[in-house]
């Protein structure tokens, strides 16, 4: 009987750690879309001055201080996104088995591809 119990309270447990980790998923993703809807907003805002000088001449005050007002988010999300592949190197550097820094390259390479967009995306928006 008690072999059963034990083999329960396993179950229960992998189960809460399952959902635990669904939560910390959803949680990075949100904290991800938020840099990433920054950067987004800010491109909107640029285009929008772009459009508006190729139809008028010119760009308004009035949207010339919006475009002023995005220099932060860029820098912010820029910063966000040097701080993520900084973490990915350091991940791989704590790696001492050459085949574990082998596979933990290839799982990194889609994020670090990923974040080297951005950082490119806010250069260019620079």
């Amino acid at each position: 009987m008690t072999q059963v119990a034990l083999q329960q309270m396993m179950r229960e447990i992998t189960d809460y750690l399952a959902v635990i980790d669904e939560k910390v998923d959803d949680i990075l993703r949100a904290q991800k879309d938020a840099v990433l809807a920054d950067m987004i907003g800010v491109d909107l805002v640029i285009e929008e001055a772009m459009t508006i000088r190729d139809q008028v001449g010119r760009v308004s005050d009035v949207t010339w201080s919006k475009v002023q007002g995005t220099a932060l988010t860029i820098a912010r999300t820029q910063g966000y996104a040097v701080r993520q592949l900084d973490a990915l190197a350091q991940k791989l550097e704590r790696k001492a088995d050459l085949g574990n820094v082998a596979a933990a390259a290839r799982e990194a390479e889609s994020k670090v591809q990923e974040w080297l967009a951005v950082v490119a995306r806010c250069i260019q928006l620079q």
